[in-house]
């Protein structure tokens, strides 16, 4: 039975997101990393640590969500918890060797999704698709009211296309 839906712009995006986010979790599976714990793992790479709160606030999660996700990985041995020098009572998050290791298979990964959609688009409209991806996220950021999203959208390159 096909299930009618619309073809609106956004619920094709809607699709597409969540058929790309279907497909890197199958990748991440065979690393042993569940969605969404591999941008936990980027946002801590090049750092000396982060906060709880500045994990959830750069990734834009609510507390509960960073402090299951963290726990999750530091049973995984990939990230440690351990306390500021200057204040015990601050926790710093920060990755193990073995996080390291599995931030190298995340690039890899993540590499391989962009082949994998390149491949699906010639390299005009791929040009294309993330100039207007951006154009889209800035605006929506922009009626939300979020400054800090509306520069996200404003990635390196914006002038390239």
């Amino acid at each position: 039975m096909k299930i009618n839906t619309q073809k609106t712009v956004g619920q094709q995006l809607m699709l597409a997101s969540r058929l790309y986010r279907a497909r890197m979790a199958e990748h991440l599976g065979e690393i042993g990393i569940f969605p969404g714990q591999e941008v936990v793992l980027q946002a801590l790479s090049g750092t000396e640590g982060a906060t709880m709160g500045e994990l959830s606030r750069s990734l834009r999660v609510r507390p509960p969500t960073i402090s299951k996700t963290i726990t999750r990985l530091a049973a995984q041995g990939l990230v440690a918890r351990r306390s500021r020098t200057d204040d015990a009572r601050i926790v710093l998050v920060t990755l193990t060797a073995e996080g390291e290791a599995k931030l190298s298979r995340i690039a890899e990964l993540t590499s391989l999704m962009e082949e994998e959609i390149v491949d699906l688009l010639d390299e005009k409209d791929s040009k294309r698709l993330r100039k207007l991806l951006r154009r889209l996220s800035k605006g929506l950021a922009k009626h939300a009211g979020n400054t800090d999203l509306e520069q996200d959208a404003d990635l390196p390159g914006d002038d390239e296309d």
